[in-house]
């Protein structure tokens, strides 16, 4: 489940996502509309769903 927050003029989201046993959430920000971000974040809940999300970057000590 998503969550949005309001960032001064703008909305981000929070995924949370579990690797490893860890908490590892997704945020991205910069949207003008609650609604935008809110699509966004169920875009990125269904590819992870599917386990299709390539714009993720390992972490550097893994």
């Amino acid at each position: 489940m998503a969550s949005i927050q309001k960032r001064g003029n703008t909305y981000q989201y929070t995924v949370s996502r579990m690797e490893n046993g860890k908490s590892k959430p997704i945020r991205k920000g910069g949207f003008r509309t609650k609604k935008e971000a809110r699509l966004a974040a169920a875009e990125v809940e269904l590819k992870l769903g599917k386990g299709t999300l390539p714009y993720l970057k390992p972490a550097p000590f893994d």
